[in-house]
């Protein structure tokens, strides 16, 4: 992911001399791990068997069988858990950190802000939107059948309002504007790009809240939800995010008075999601303050009047 993730995966073959092994033993024996990194891969749920994950140590592997093993490589420092931002009985909402995914990744089905937020309230939480890896601020999860199907209704019909912030590097055009550019598959793993032809819809509209050193200081207000959208959309322009290496993003900036600031990930901030309430419709919002990093670079350069103008 963007924060220098890697994830290693590893398909294993029982032949039929390994028939009735204990999984950890096999996982061990074949994969050149030890057979504690087998076990905790297990329980973290990196192990899959058919599409679905493998929970049990001691399950006798059969022969002809194919496990895939996925291993994530996290970076030294472990991302910090969210902050409850609000919870009622319909849903909740979080302050995710940068760094945490927000649902399971092939090599873990814990380590995640829905994860999180289901042993945190006790309930059954279903995702409505994501939040890439990298990216922090608000996510809205709901509780319950009932509640995501009224949310992800919202989400649809373009009833959601949502304010991203971000630090980027270049220029555009003007104070203010819209982006209208469909969005693709990159030939690239992982990466989206502007369709010439053809394309998901995409639309992002932004306005420059400050500029300086080179930086630029964006609000941006995605009326679609594609994959990556803002990110594509920002660097499309000439305006890449500050650390968002997959999208040409810099991944430092010079300061005014020395030093420079480096970016550890795209900096990208969800600050404000605005919907209906899915009880009965009326308005809610939710905000989550800038993150330590974005805060520090908001800082060092002035910026922090102009956040008012979002």
């Amino acid at each position: 992911h963007d924060l220098g993730g890697r994830l290693r995966k590893l398909s294993l073959r029982v032949a039929s001399g390994d028939a009735g092994l204990r999984l950890d033993k096999f996982l061990a024996a074949r994969s050149g791990l030890s057979r504690g990194a087998c076990r905790k891969a297990i329980a973290e749920g990196g192990v899959w068997l058919d599409g679905r994950r493998v929970l049990r140590l001691s399950r006798p592997v059969a022969a002809g069988e194919s496990y895939a093993l996925a291993l994530e490589t996290r970076p030294a420092e472990a991302p910090a858990e969210p902050r409850l931002l609000y919870e009622d009985r319909w849903l909740v909402a979080l302050d995710k950190p940068a760094g945490l995914p927000t649902q399971g990744t092939p090599a873990s089905a814990a380590a995640n802000a829905l994860a999180w937020a289901g042993r945190r309230c006790g309930v059954e939480i279903h995702s409505v939107h994501r939040l890439d890896a990298g990216t922090s601020g608000v996510l809205i999860a709901a509780k319950g059948a009932e509640a995501a199907s009224r949310l992800a209704a919202s989400f649809r019909s373009g009833e959601v309002e949502k304010l991203y912030l971000a630090a980027a590097t270049g220029r555009l055009p003007g104070v203010e504007g819209t982006i209208d550019a469909p969005l693709r598959r990159s030939p690239t793993p992982g990466r989206w790009q502007v369709a010439s032809a053809g394309g998901l819809p995409a639309r992002t509209d932004w306005r420059r809240l400050a500029e300086g050193a080179g930086a630029l200081l964006v609000a941006a207000r995605p009326r679609t939800g594609r994959t990556h959208q803002i990110r594509v959309h920002l660097a499309h322009a000439g305006a890449p995010i500050l650390g968002d290496r997959r999208y040409r993003g810099a991944p430092a900036l010079p300061l005014p008075r020395g030093g420079s600031f480096v970016a550890r990930r795209p900096l990208l901030h969800a600050a404000r999601i605005a919907l209906p309430h899915p009880e009965d419709g009326r308005p809610f919002q939710v905000e989550a303050p800038l993150p330590d990093d974005l805060a520090e670079l908001v800082d060092a350069l002035g910026w922090r009047d102009a956040l008012a103008g979002a």
